[in-house]
């Protein structure tokens, strides 16, 4: 069904009947381009129906955000600071959200690992800031400001939609855990 991220099967009409304790698999493709504005809900659903026999059955499927973030997506140079400067201060970017310290090694290797990338390091600041950048699938993309204070790993997440935000703050809680 239509979602926020252009999700779709391909050659839908293709697909055949599966019998009763069968599984069958499709793969989903995404429209980069997708310019619907209906945003994400958190959590996370995808809307799907299912149709048995002329008995058409609709309900929501609870995804992780992550399974869409874009491989190889960097921001970095220009585009990374036109972003940052645009969305800095919404309103809806300025919590920030405290983790138990990990090394700048291990918060690299668990971030890239989900397609967020390394993009700028800020060495001048106090305590000094690290940016990590991903795009969600519907180009979406965002920011993970990392800096390391009273013993504990501060995370910011900024963003271009409030919607964005806490999907992207569930992916965290779950990758430093």
């Amino acid at each position: 069904m239509k979602n926020s991220f252009g999700l779709t099967i391909p050659n839908s009409q293709n697909i055949q009947m599966i019998n009763n304790s069968s599984i069958a698999y499709y793969p989903v493709s995404i429209d980069n381009n997708n310019n619907d504005n209906n945003f994400p809900s958190s959590p996370f659903t995808i809307n799907c129906m299912i149709n048995a026999g002329g008995i058409e059955a609709v309900g929501k499927v609870e995804c992780s955000i992550n399974i869409l973030f874009i491989d190889g997506f960097k921001l970095s140079g220009k585009p990374f600071v036109e972003f940052f400067q645009k969305n800095k201060d919404n309103n809806f970017n300025s919590n920030t959200y405290n983790y138990n310290p990990l090394s700048e090694d291990q918060e690299k290797s668990i971030l890239e690992k989900n397609n967020i990338s390394l993009s700028a390091k800020q060495g001048k600041a106090n305590p000094p800031l690290t940016y990590y950048s991903a795009s969600i699938a519907g180009n979406l993309p965002f920011l993970v400001e990392t800096c390391r204070k009273n013993n504990q790993m501060v995370v910011k997440i900024i963003a271009n939609h409030q919607s964005i935000v806490p999907l992207v703050k569930s992916v965290l809680d779950k990758l430093f855990a």
